[in-house]
């Protein structure tokens, strides 16, 4: 569900700070159809959403729902920021680390293809080296055309890698 979906007044659920409903019927912060939603399709009857933060970015939210009506006291609401937070930092870590192995396989590819083309000799070796490891990096079929500069014929040779 988007968050457009629960939230009718912007910043009333979805904050940078634990949101309590202790009664989806009676809550204010609820029009008629996020109460719905939250009742019919989540059968919930309390609710509490906690933000997952890494400093001022949001990376998510966790929603807890509860068919019977709680009451949330300040130590439920303090362990459960707390999982949030420590959610947050492995989420963060994860992207990080997500981020740092597509770097190193870009530049693992570039590499290996400085090393190919390095190890060409003459223009026409060095050209048929790139252009085979690029079509090799992009995953393509990649032509390479070239202007013979043959002043009797005019033709241009292309070659396919």
């Amino acid at each position: 569900y988007p968050l457009s979906a629960f939230e009718k007044k912007p910043n009333t659920l979805f904050t940078n700070t634990t949101v309590v409903i202790e009664d989806v019927s009676t809550d204010s912060r609820l029009d008629r159809l996020s109460a719905k939603l939250f009742t019919d399709v989540f059968q919930a009857n309390s609710s509490i959403i906690i933000p997952l933060l890494s400093g001022d970015q949001s990376l998510g939210l966790i929603m807890g729902n509860f068919s019977m009506p709680r009451l949330f006291i300040e130590t439920d609401i303090l362990r459960l920021s707390t999982i949030a937070s420590q959610v947050a930092a492995s989420v963060q870590g994860m992207r990080m680390l997500e981020h740092t192995l597509n770097r190193a396989r870009r530049e693992r590819l570039l590499r290996e293809i400085t090393n190919q083309v390095n190890n060409a000799s003459g223009t026409d070796g060095i050209l048929r080296r790139a252009t085979e490891q690029i079509g090799k990096a992009l995953n393509r079929t990649v032509y390479l055309y070239l202007d013979s500069k043959d002043i009797d014929s005019g033709d241009t040779d292309a070659r396919k890698f």
